[in-house]
């Protein structure tokens, strides 16, 4: 069987060739994605992953095998049945972009990160096969997008695609193949792209504070390798040791507990120009919350295990419900949540655990 190159593979002069051969931003159509239909570029780019699919298809003309899911897997049904992600126009500066695509996996940078594009879609598969064993199902979506845009530092994922907006200085330095980390190291090493491919497998009906907690424990604990020490108050966060180095042993990021049950986190963010609540200090009450579900999580996962939290996470996943919104949370939502989803699978003994974090049975 003849495989496509690695898109990493190509040189620097067959892609400016096929830039010159493309100039004036024309489609060659030559995208092998995810349908007969689908077009060769989405937003005035170039896609560079055609030259692995346009020029070498697969063999039996289809996707990789993959998670292409099976008939009789109910956590990974056929990719065909699942639902196509939504591409918006978010983070762009109105300047022409490119993209690359090895099967159901495409990234989109701006323009001139072409080296970014192959470091992201290089990590991208590896990191939803880690996603998928600690969320116990496939990724949801037909299609796995990241989109990289010239922004403000901001990243979120919506409608299953994910946004990371970066300066024109930090996407070049995430260009560099000194910023991703080799494998073993998990989706690269980049906590945030980590963190955002985390929220498209969720369910969107929970709460944000919990959607956060494990998003944050996957991409700064799991990934990021930072390490949090979570009291009965507070938590300490220790960023990952510097070339081997003990951290000191004076805690210097000490954050405390925000009540998980009271909504007024701060959440809105303000109006653009707007400066910061000085009386709110330098720690946010949104970051405080995010922090504090961190700790939610990993507290359950010192005395559960993985498997258990597992099994939790198919649960949300399997049996989603309309009244344990995103925002406003309540001491009702959450003992809702507890008592839908972990309650029935951890037993009673959840409850003492997490009251530190504001959360009880009554």
């Amino acid at each position: 069987m003849t495989h496509s190159p690695p898109l990493q593979l190509l040189s620097a002069m067959a892609f400016s060739l096929l830039l010159t051969a493309c100039e004036g931003n024309q489609d060659l159509g030559l995208d092998g994605g995810v349908g007969a239909d689908a077009p060769g570029r989405d937003v005035g780019g170039i896609d560079i992953g055609a030259l692995d699919w346009g020029f070498f298809p697969p063999a039996d003309g289809g996707l990789p095998p993959a998670d292409a899911g099976a008939e009789d897997d109910p956590w990974c049904p056929p990719r065909a049945e699942r639902p196509e992600p939504t591409l918006r126009d978010r983070f762009e500066d109105g300047s022409p972009e490119i993209s690359g695509r090895e099967g159901p996996y495409r990234v989109i940078a701006p323009e001139g990160h072409e080296a970014l594009v192959e470091h992201a879609l290089a990590a991208l598969p590896g990191c939803h096969d880690f996603l998928r064993e600690q969320m116990g199902y496939c990724h949801p979506w037909r299609e796995a997008i990241v989109h990289f845009g010239r922004y403000e530092s901001r990243a979120k994922a919506e409608d299953g695609v994910v946004y990371i907006g970066r300066s024109e200085a930090m996407l070049s330095r995430l260009g560099q193949g000194s910023s991703w980390a080799e494998p073993p190291a998990l989706c690269g090493g980049q906590s945030t792209f980590a963190h955002e491919s985390v929220h498209t497998f969720q369910p969107a009906n929970l709460p944000a504070w919990l959607k956060e907690g494990w998003a944050d424990y996957i991409g700064l604990i799991m990934v990021g390798g930072s390490t949090y020490e979570c009291g009965e108050t507070s938590v300490c966060i220790r960023p990952p040791p510097i070339n081997g180095r003990p951290p000191p042993e004076a805690c210097s990021n000490v954050v405390e507990y925000w009540d998980l049950s009271d909504p007024n986190w701060s959440g809105e963010r303000p109006d653009p120009g707007e400066e910061p609540d000085p009386d709110e200090g330098t720690q946010s009450n949104k970051g405080r919350y995010y922090k504090t579900g961190t700790c939610f999580w990993q507290s359950l996962m010192e005395v559960y295990g993985a498997d258990a939290l597992r099994a939790v996470q198919q649960k949300m996943h399997a049996e989603p419900r309309d009244d344990l919104p995103v925002f406003p949370f309540s001491a009702a939502t959450n003992r809702l949540l507890i008592q839908t989803y972990f309650e029935p699978l951890l037993g009673a003994g959840v409850w003492p655990l997490i009251e530190r974090y504001g959360i009880s049975p009554d």
